[in-house]
């Protein structure tokens, strides 16, 4: 949903694909933490001395200062980090998880792996060097859970948020049947998951002959959602097609996208396919605000969450109205700690009503379109020849977190597993991350 959430999740992907290490010996002035390292790096080597400016930066009080940051990262690395705003904020999203604690640091001639904890969850920071000493390349992960049982499972997912839940079905005959659960009755946020019920009334009405792929959507500054996606950035004016939107919508969890869809559709319609894909108390998410909304309403500056909590559904709808007729101006220092979703300002459902959700994807009228489009970003890396086809819509805002996975097994049997967290402050980099690690290394557990 948010800015935060596309960066943490292109930034690892893009880190992951490079090396990053610092130039050694640097004479910079030290950074201010108030958290002393656990263990104390040796820096008598300039990729350990690196090390040990990224573990405080990663601990400092104030953000990294971007200039500094900057000098010692090579120019590979800095073109392509460039589209996160720089190496600095996959520092400063490792920073908003502090106490980052470390716990040992292994140095070879030009690179470095250096291990530490994040509430309570295990990591590591893998760096490297180039001849000139620059940092040419930065992976930050969690390190993969072991999960050899559902207690396994459940002592993970623990770790990511006080509040969660799970659950994992066989789908038989579009309906889900439990294998495993904790929490399934819970009412969550789902961030963009949310998104599955606008995908199933597009491609409803698609089928139904209402709506073509090949219509034409124009955006528009005026109603521009927020980052995450790409539509965003597009000048007034553009047109892009329904086809288009759809992919985005699901693959990039572009809100713009999202919010041309809601209103091509009618909300009223996208309202409808709550009950249709199976919701059991549709009411929680009506009337259903879209991207652009939620952050007025939750975000703004200043924002109409008290209002939210306190409106009945009338009084809802003229909120929704008057976050129309606003700008979009995001309260930065009220976003990334102050969760939206404790006022309500969110999209709720549980576990079972996400399954039913999905498993209506993939069985229902559209299937083989939907099926499509959630494979566009798979969500987990599975192994190809147990699980042949894998699809997967995600979500987050601040404090909230939730994934639903689609897969195939190479019998033909398909599964459906989801995942809800809530926390009362931001879901940081490592846990966010750990979150999807802990869902795919579950797979296993599927029989």
């Amino acid at each position: 949903m948010t800015t935060r959430t596309m960066t943490r999740l292109v930034g690892v992907a893009a880190a992951a694909t490079l090396t990053l290490a610092a130039c050694g010996g640097t004479s910079a002035a030290p950074v201010p933490s108030t958290t002393a390292p656990a263990f104390v790096v040796d820096t008598s080597t300039p990729v350990g001395a690196l090390n040990d400016r990224i573990l405080r930066w990663i601990n400092a009080e104030e953000a990294p200062d971007s200039a500094e940051v900057e000098a010692v990262t090579g120019p590979e690395l800095a073109e392509a980090v460039a589209p996160l705003g720089g190496l600095v904020t996959p520092l400063e999203q490792l920073r908003a998880g502090a106490p980052n604690v470390a716990t040992s640091f292994e140095a070879g001639p030009d690179s470095g792996v250096l291990h530490f904890t994040t509430a309570g969850i295990p990591a590591t920071i893998t760096t490297s060097i180039a001849a000139d000493g620059t940092l040419d390349g930065f992976l930050a992960r969690p390190d993969t859970p072991t999960i050899s049982s559902f207690d396994d499972l459940d002592a993970a997912l623990s770790r990511v948020a006080p509040n969660y839940s799970y659950s994992a079905s066989r789908l038989n005959g579009g309906e889900c049947e439990s294998i495993y659960s904790t929490n399934a009755d819970s009412m969550l946020p789902l961030g963009s998951v949310f998104k599955l019920y606008v995908l199933g009334a597009l491609t409803d009405e698609i089928e139904a002959g209402t709506v073509r792929w090949d219509e034409p959507l124009t955006v528009r500054d005026a109603t521009k959602s927020a980052p995450s996606g790409e539509l965003q950035n597009l000048p007034d004016g553009t047109t892009v097609s329904v086809r288009d939107a759809a992919e985005k919508m699901i693959s990039l969890s572009d809100n713009t996208a999202t919010d041309l869809l809601m209103d091509h559709l009618g909300r009223d319609r996208v309202e409808r396919q709550l009950s249709v894909m199976g919701h059991h108390d549709p009411s929680v998410m009506t009337p259903m605000m879209d991207t652009r909304q939620f952050f007025v309403i939750g975000f703004g500056d200043p924002n109409l969450r008290s209002e939210w909590a306190d409106a009945d559904p009338d009084g809802r709808e003229k909120l929704l109205a008057q976050a129309d007729s606003r700008s979009l101006d995001i309260d930065f220092d009220n976003f990334l700690d102050n969760p939206a979703s404790a006022d309500g300002v969110e999209w709720f459902a549980n576990a079972q009503d996400v399954c039913a959700a999905m498993g209506y994807l993939a069985t229902g009228p559209a299937a083989e379109e939907n099926r499509r489009i959630l494979a566009m970003n798979p969500g987990v890396q599975l192994d190809a020849a147990l699980w042949p086809y894998s699809g997967f819509k995600g979500g987050s805002a601040p404090g909230d977190l939730a994934g639903a996975f689609l897969a195939t097994d190479a019998s033909g049997q398909d599964w459906i597993v989801t995942e809800q967290f809530r926390a009362d402050g931001a879901i940081d980099l490592i846990p966010s991350s750990y979150a999807f690690l802990v869902a795919q290394e579950a797979f296993a557990l599927l029989k």
